[in-house]
């Protein structure tokens, strides 16, 4: 790999820096994997995809594949999720492009599996397309075997047979991106907090316990990927293939996307846009505990005593009062269940850790009902 000139260290990644190509000047990423993966980049070679990073050169070097691939210029999901969570229109586009980047891998004669999707393997370039830029530990399958040789994957993104239950295939990649595609919205795994609404029935089946009852092939997933954003109303357009629009503000505007106030204006008027959380799913017995839930808390709200001692507290303000508590309980409600994708405009309660995430739901709560208290005491000053 002679003709490139090294320019460190890529961030804190071992075996893995910069070089530049000293006759083009091109930057390129130099790295060092397994032998063991040379056949996985070789096809990567031949077969280059928009949505995989370019691998102009292989080299095996003793049990090292010494690689020289594009250098993409963007950020990885997990990087973007520690700031916002995703909409839903923006998490659905997103998948429908993984389904495209992983067809060239689940087609191959045999079939190639990745084992490692998740956020941190995920790049958005500055275009907002994306790019999956690790193929490390991915596997050629093989017919016929019971189990994978290796037990490799990250775990809140593994499924079953990566802890070597059966031999990993196409099916394992697509329980990775049901979870990575509740994780893009709710900023939580499926076991923690599932996602609500038509994209729930699509996390559900891609990470079924049983390989058998998941969505078989990367086809299915992407064709109720489109069925959710054409009943919502989520724009679809070409750009040179059919999926969801991003709204601008990842990296700017997207090349042949439609305007963000386009894109806002569809998902306002989606037919279930404004159904309360409890509703959306229209899973029945979800929908009785979310009207006893409601109920209670309008019985609560409008059963607090405002009287004050010595004075008499006119009818109207009090119901005036109890009705701002009432809305304050309710905002808090749909905040928590991210109604209309609220949550991400309120990057402060996207915190991994279950604690700290409570605790800033008390902090909201409190905040909400002193802003009922100040509405309150504004509303007593006009009513007495």
């Amino acid at each position: 790999m002679s003709g490139y000139q090294d320019l460190g260290k890529l961030g804190d990644k071992e075996k893995v820096s910069l070089t530049r190509n000293t006759k083009s000047g091109e930057i390129c990423v130099r790295k060092s994997v397994s032998v063991e993966s040379e056949m996985i980049y070789r096809f990567i070679q031949a077969n280059p995809s928009p949505y995989v990073p370019k691998i102009y050169d292989c080299a095996v070097e003793g049990n090292q594949l010494m690689i020289l691939e594009e250098y993409i210029v963007g950020r990885n999901l997990e990087e973007l999720l520690a700031e916002k969570t995703f909409s839903e229109p923006e998490a659905a586009r997103i998948m429908l492009e993984l389904c495209e980047a992983l067809k060239p891998f689940h087609h191959a004669q045999p079939p190639i599996v990745c084992r490692d999707l998740k956020p941190a393997n995920i790049m958005l370039n500055q275009t907002g397309n994306v790019k999956i830029v690790d193929f490390d530990i991915a596997r050629i399958y093989e017919e016929g075997k019971n189990r994978d040789t290796k037990l490799l994957g990250t775990a809140e993104y593994a499924a079953p047979e990566q802890y070597g239950y059966s031999q990993t295939d196409s099916r394992t990649d697509i329980y990775a991106l049901g979870v990575v595609l509740n994780y893009m919205v709710t900023g939580q795994f499926p076991g923690e907090q599932m996602i609500s609404g038509d994209l729930e029935k699509i996390v559900r089946k891609c990470t079924r316990m049983d390989p058998g009852e998941r969505y078989q092939s990367v086809e299915e997933l992407e064709e109720d990927l489109k069925i959710v954003c054409e009943s919502n109303r989520w724009r679809i357009e070409a750009v040179g293939k059919e999926n969801c629009n991003a709204p601008d503000g990842l990296y700017g505007a997207r090349e042949g996307v439609a305007e963000k106030d386009a894109i806002e204006g569809a998902e306002k008027s989606s037919e279930r846009g404004f159904i309360p959380p409890g509703f959306r799913s229209r899973t029945p017995w979800k929908m009785i505990v979310a009207l006893m839930g409601y109920a209670f808390v309008t019985w609560f709200c409008f059963t607090l005593d405002f009287e004050r001692e010595g004075v008499t507290v006119q009818n109207g303000l009090v119901f005036f009062e109890q009705f701002m508590v009432w809305i304050s309980q309710l905002a808090f409600i749909g905040i928590v269940w991210d109604y209309r994708g609220c949550k991400r405009y309120l990057p402060f309660l996207n915190q991994k850790k279950a604690g700290r995430r409570v605790l800033r739901y008390l902090l909201l709560d409190f905040v909400l009902l002193f802003l009922a208290a100040i509405l309150c005491a504004v509303g007593e000053i006009i009513l007495a």
